[in-house]
């Protein structure tokens, strides 16, 4: 099933996740294997006022199975991102950071997706099997990236206690290191 009003699937979007997404391809309605979006060419922007938007391929929404009557009161519920080939911008990190710690309830989700970007040198850096997932629990926001790196494995930990203090934890197994950082509440 296509969908043809793309300005109010992006209106949605900026509302549910706080993005502003430029839809560039089509839109289509997925019932399984769950209530979903598919979104071909969609680009991101982490930054509303000046960012370089990042251009993902084919995305999904997946929707509140309970709130699929009608298209006003769709609910979207996560936004995943899989399997996936996404070119990130060095100097955007600041709004990609900025993003992920934003406190909400909506999920985006990445699921063996390759990130790359290019250096100051003009080399290509890669992170390949990028898994990313967040949860907003109990007063709790989670970040948690899974990735390789030049033939290592990484994994970073953001735990965000609202009322309380942060953490923030980085594993090479590899390189046997580790990094473990407390926030206070400030």
């Amino acid at each position: 099933y296509k969908l043809s009003n793309k300005k109010a699937v992006e209106k949605k979007i900026k509302n549910t996740f706080k993005i502003d997404a430029k839809i560039i391809g089509d839109i289509s309605y997925n019932f399984l294997p769950s209530p979903r979006l598919v979104i071909k060419k969609i680009g991101l922007n982490f930054d509303s006022k000046k960012g370089k938007r990042t251009e993902i391929n084919k995305s999904y929404i997946l929707l509140s199975p309970f709130k699929l009557k009608n298209f006003k009161n769709l609910k979207l519920e996560k936004f995943l991102i899989s399997n996936e080939k996404i070119k990130i911008y060095p100097k955007e990190f600041k709004n990609y950071f900025t993003y992920f710690t934003i406190l909400k309830k909506e999920n985006m989700i990445l699921r063996n997706c390759e990130l790359f970007f290019i250096d100051s040198r003009k080399e290509t850096i890669i992170f390949s099997n990028v898994n990313l997932n967040e949860k907003f629990k109990n007063n709790k926001h989670q970040i948690k990236l899974d990735t390789i790196f030049s033939n290592g494995k990484i994994k970073i930990k953001f735990l965000n206690h609202l009322k309380g203090k942060k953490y923030f934890k980085v594993e090479m197994p590899n390189l046997d290191t580790s990094l473990n950082i407390i926030f206070n509440e400030g």
